[in-house]
């Protein structure tokens, strides 16, 4: 089995799937790599539209952050994973496409560059809606930008 990343030693702040608010069952896994910590979860192809992960930071103060989500690639992924930012301009929905390893360190694709307030929860939201193969949720990184 692959070796996780000790998010400790990542830059920004990371929240893994251990920490993520789950809902439906997600199974867990570790062996396809990168990953970060112990293995990721996915959601078995199945009960599409069921399941979902939420990942929420309490960033460390107001600014632009630049988000990145982080996945194991393999064929058999979900290629149109929907995935929602909230930040304090609102929502912002992208899509990801898990079959492609991440261009950060073969793990990590930004989602975007955004601003939050402090105080307020930063949020991230993967969903198997729509989906047609796996659907991988491992991490989320909220790394300062330059303003």
């Amino acid at each position: 089995p692959a070796v996780g990343l000790d998010p400790g030693k990542l830059p920004g702040l990371v929240v893994d799937d251990a920490k993520a608010k789950l809902t439906g069952a997600w199974s867990p896994g570790r062996s396809v790599g990168p990953f970060v910590a112990d293995g990721y979860l996915h959601d078995g192809n199945e009960a599409k539209g069921a399941k979902s992960a939420r990942f929420e930071a309490r960033l460390p103060g107001a600014g632009l952050y630049e988000v990145r989500l982080s996945y194991s690639a393999n064929p058999n992924r979900a290629v149109k994973v929907p995935v929602t930012i909230e930040h304090a301009g609102g929502s912002t929905s992208v899509e990801v496409d898990q079959q492609k390893p991440g261009p950060i360190g073969r793990l990590f694709v930004s989602l975007g560059k955004f601003r939050f307030t402090a105080g307020e929860p930063a949020a991230v939201v993967v969903s198997n809606a729509g989906t047609k193969g796996h659907v991988i949720v491992d991490a989320v990184q909220w790394v300062p930008a330059p303003q």
